[in-house]
């Protein structure tokens, strides 16, 4: 079972001079899931087991983005914009599975290899400049922010062990619009941003639900940083109702969070899991060279 609630803010000003603007911008969520598992399985390989287990999780995180936005006008055509903004993230996750315990007939046993109680906090504050020039004919806006980003992660079981990162980075941005006329015109935009590694892609905790297809997740795991192009040309003809409209776009990312997948061609270990002949196990790393 679980839930997720969410909310947004925006509040606008403007001044009495003309072009000169006030906007302040904040959301935030809340989320909870719970619930249990029940895992009977027989393994019949060059080892014969049976997994008897039964798991308890519980996961819950909130995040906060909120950003002010104050425009100043240089000319009639051209303004200068000054942002910033705060954005905070937080999840845990507990989940810990219990052998079958023949002594006290019930799951007692914690399994200290598929149970995992891990926090994680992630924070980035970023503050720029954009420069506006606005023309019948075309527009263009400008931008570089500076962030700085802050990733501690904590784990409690099976052991105690802590990670802390902080990252900078420059993110420009960019976008241009001409019009060609009232009604056919050609936008290009350019964009940066960072994606940190979510609960789920750090937590450690194996998932044993199918014993040939197990996985963990990986705390070393950095943010990746994404470069974004997109090109759009739109025409529309109001004689024949119809729209014609062309867009290509790619995204280019540093230190993309990939999975990197081992097969056993034997009975093997691998980080302390046991895979049998033609199984499979994975987990997420940073890799580079991603683009699409």
């Amino acid at each position: 079972s679980g839930y997720n609630l969410n909310g947004m803010l925006l509040y606008r000003h403007k001044f009495a001079k003309k072009g000169r603007t006030l906007s302040l911008f904040a959301n935030g969520g809340y989320n909870k899931n719970d619930g249990n598992t029940s895992l009977y399985a027989a393994v019949d390989g060059d080892t014969t087991y049976t997994l008897n287990q039964r798991s308890n999780f519980l996961k819950t995180g909130w995040n906060l983005n909120s950003n002010v936005n104050y425009t100043e006008p240089l000319s009639r055509k051209s303004f200068l914009q000054v942002q910033y903004g705060l954005n905070y993230q937080e999840s845990e996750s507990d989940k810990r599975t219990y052998n079958y315990s023949a002594a006290s007939s019930d799951y007692t046993d914690l399994d200290s290899l598929l149970s995992n109680t891990f926090s994680t906090d992630y924070l980035t504050n970023k503050g720029g400049i954009t420069y506006r020039f606005m023309d019948s004919a075309y527009n263009l806006n400008i931008g570089v922010d500076f962030q700085n980003a802050n990733l501690d992660n904590d784990r409690i079981l099976p052991r105690n062990n802590s990670l802390q990162r902080s990252f900078n980075n420059i993110l420009p941005n960019a976008r241009f619009q001409y019009n060609f006329n009232k009604r056919k015109n050609l936008r290009v935009f350019y964009r940066t941003s960072t994606n940190a590694p979510s609960v789920d892609q750090l937590q450690d905790v194996v998932n044993n639900t199918n014993p040939l297809q197990q996985s963990s997740g990986n705390p070393n795991l950095i943010q990746s940083y994404q470069h974004s192009l997109a090109i759009r040309y739109n025409a529309t003809s109001a004689n024949s109702g119809s729209t014609f409209f062309a867009l290509l776009s790619g995204t280019a990312t540093q230190d993309y969070i990939g999975n990197n997948t081992t097969i056993a061609l034997s009975d093997m270990t691998i980080d302390n899991i046991k895979l049998e002949k033609g199984a499979q196990y994975t987990r997420p790393e940073n890799m580079d060279g991603y683009y699409n």
